[in-house]
């Protein structure tokens, strides 16, 4: 539901955006309604890995941690 509403409202950011008279102070609502949903995800995801990692042995998490690492950038050539 988070992504959801957090889709919805950048959508309605960006008509508020193509409006003829632009709403400076609306779009602002906009925008920070947006950042709040995406904090809230943020949070919960957060709190979902933390309450999976408690149940994981040291080698798990240690596993874990390996998927969850972005990749190293490629070297210049």
């Amino acid at each position: 539901p988070l992504f959801d509403q957090s889709r919805k409202a950048a959508d309605e950011a960006v008509q508020l955006l193509g409006k003829e008279n632009f709403a400076a102070a609306a779009y602002e609502r906009q925008v920070s309604k947006i950042n709040n949903l995406r904090q809230n995800m943020t949070d919960q995801l957060s709190q979902m890995v933390k309450d999976l990692t408690k149940a994981l042995s040291a080698s798990d998490r240690h596993r874990f941690a390996d998927l969850l690492r972005r990749p190293q950038p490629p070297p210049n050539s």
